[in-house]
């Protein structure tokens, strides 16, 4: 099956192969984000180490802001989701809010209706109520000293292919 015909292209193994030469595979894909999420951890461990004077800091914790930070984010997910680990602390460590500017992205025409997901939504289930505050520059500069620190440069596609979930026991039923 080296060449296939169709009605007005060839196609053949030269042309399939040279049109994907920089593509990762997904197992090599996935190492990286098993890299990318031990040093994310590693990140999260040192912060804690550091700052858990006045206030108690867990892992669990760190690691759920940082994914509601990078589901969060419109762009650069990692020094979003790092910049939120910095709000958090230094808010629970002063304890008072302050909060930066969100950056106005680019102001997008409307062009057509968009109707809301007709699935039913509980609120009563889960309410983020940091869900629209944004961190302030300082925390966005010390993310970025983080990002340097811990090499988290890593661009990951999705937050949910990254492994900083909570264990959770598998039980079984005999």
């Amino acid at each position: 099956m080296e060449n296939l015909e169709f009605e007005n292209f060839d196609v053949n193994e030269e042309t399939v192969s040279s049109s994907q030469p920089d593509s990762v595979s997904p197992e090599e894909e996935q190492r990286e984000n098993i890299n990318f999420s031990n040093k994310v951890i590693k990140a999260l461990e040192d912060k804690i180490k550091l700052n858990n004077t006045n206030s108690n800091f867990n892992i669990i914790q760190l690691k759920r802001v940082y994914t509601h930070g990078a589901k969060a984010a419109e762009e650069d997910r990692g020094l979003f989701a790092m910049a939120r680990v910095n709000m958090y602390m230094r808010m629970k460590n002063e304890k008072q809010i302050i909060l930066g500017k969100k950056k106005s992205a680019k102001k997008e025409k409307l062009t057509e209706l968009v109707l809301e997901d007709s699935s039913v939504n509980r609120i009563d289930k889960y309410i983020d109520a940091t869900a629209n505050w944004h961190p302030s520059e300082k925390d966005f500069e010390e993310a970025k000293v983080d990002i340097v620190k811990y090499e988290l440069d890593y661009e990951f596609k999705d937050i949910d292919d990254l492994y900083l979930d909570e264990y959770k026991r598998i039980e079984f039923e005999y």
